[in-house]
């Protein structure tokens, strides 16, 4: 699969409840220390290397959980076995919550778009998307169109889960 190919505006495959919609509220999950750098949200929170197209498809772009069809327990769930990949530097759960629209209005130099936001839905996670580059771009320019996210994200309140789904975790 090329670029070009990506769409927006279809849905990946039949466990997909459909495209990624402007308005829906998406989450990128994070920890402390980890994803810190003197008290803000540091850059590896978004690798540059998840923004590039991979095959199969479904392992490209950085992963994110469409809120509308997610819940505590697979968050929990997806939660714990980040966790578990390095228990020293994931103390403390975070999650941000943005909308699509703020990704998809990103522009690079060109006045496009920088960055899609694709359904990639699997078979046990429907609410899996992922935000991935428009096009091929060179790793320094990919680098400060990251840093427009980062910002984006930095500006906004960091949750829990139980900020996100209204409940205290176990």
């Amino acid at each position: 699969m090329r670029y070009d190919e990506l769409c927006e505006t279809v849905a990946f495959n039949s466990h997909s409840p459909g495209p990624v919609k402007p308005d829906e509220e998406l989450l990128r999950c994070g920890f402390h220390p980890e994803n810190f750098d003197s008290g803000e949200l540091a850059a590896n929170i978004l690798p540059i290397e998840h923004f590039k197209l991979k095959e199969p498809v479904e392992k490209s772009g950085c992963s994110v959980d469409r809120l509308a069809y997610s819940n505590l327990e697979h968050v929990q769930k997806k939660l714990r076995d980040l966790a578990e990949r390095n228990p020293n530097g994931r103390e403390k759960e975070i999650i941000i919550q943005f909308s699509c629209r703020e990704i998809r209005e990103v522009r690079n130099e060109e006045n496009c778009q920088a960055f899609k936001v694709i359904d990639i839905a699997i078979e046990h996670d429907k609410s899996h998307a992922a935000i991935i580059a428009a096009k091929e771009y060179k790793v320094s320019y990919l680098r400060k169109l990251r840093n427009i996210i980062l910002d984006i994200w930095r500006k906004k309140p960091l949750k829990t889960i139980s900020d996100i789904f209204g409940t205290e975790t176990p």
